[in-house]
């Protein structure tokens, strides 16, 4: 639950501040001091992006699918595994998202033009590092669909999410989708 809250409390602030900019006709753009540049310099010298971008939402259906993942897999991972984990799990996929990011953008060729202006902002690479952490752990839990009678395995859900994101790659939020599965593994 304190993470959900974590998450909304940044949610707010950005909001806050981007509303507070807009009245006062500030021209700045305040996302690259809470997500994590891919340009290595800029990186460096605002090392707290490296644990504000896995918190930071720029819109409300990020923040929105982001939550509902976090708690689906984190009441999982609670009653399962262990409550004193999962902020552990959650900080370390979000690095590990975070360094195939960095490491994508900055050495793979098709990103050549990206590396000096992409941030990474948003809790998708944590968020699916828990719900892979609950689904290696306890693969064969059920879960109940409500729209049809049928039941589906976490590990499927697991499975399914790293596929979309994998096939994903070459459609759009490339470096986001490269996160993820970091967070993933």
């Amino acid at each position: 639950d304190k993470i959900i809250y974590v998450n909304i409390t940044f949610f707010i602030l950005i909001n806050l501040i981007q509303l507070f900019v807009f009245l006062m006709q500030i021209d700045i753009d305040i996302i690259p001091y809470f997500g994590a540049s891919s340009n290595l310099t800029v990186l460096i010298k605002k090392p707290w992006t490296v644990i504000s971008y896995m918190f930071s939402h720029q819109n409300i259906s990020h923040i929105l699918l982001n939550l509902f993942w976090l708690y689906f897999s984190g009441k999982i991972f609670i009653k399962y595994i262990d409550k004193n984990e999962l902020l552990a799990t959650y900080v370390m996929s979000g690095l590990a998202g975070l360094c195939f990011y960095l490491i994508a953008l900055n050495l793979l060729p098709v990103f050549t033009d990206f590396n000096n202006s992409s941030i990474a902002i948003g809790a998708s690479a944590s968020v699916l590092g828990v719900l892979v952490a609950s689904a290696t752990h306890i693969p064969n839990f059920n879960i109940n669909l409500y729209l049809i009678p049928a039941q589906i395995k976490l590990k499927h859900i697991a499975i399914i999410a790293i596929i979309i994101d994998i096939v994903s790659i070459p459609k759009g939020n490339s470096g986001g989708h490269i996160a993820h599965l970091g967070g993933a593994i």
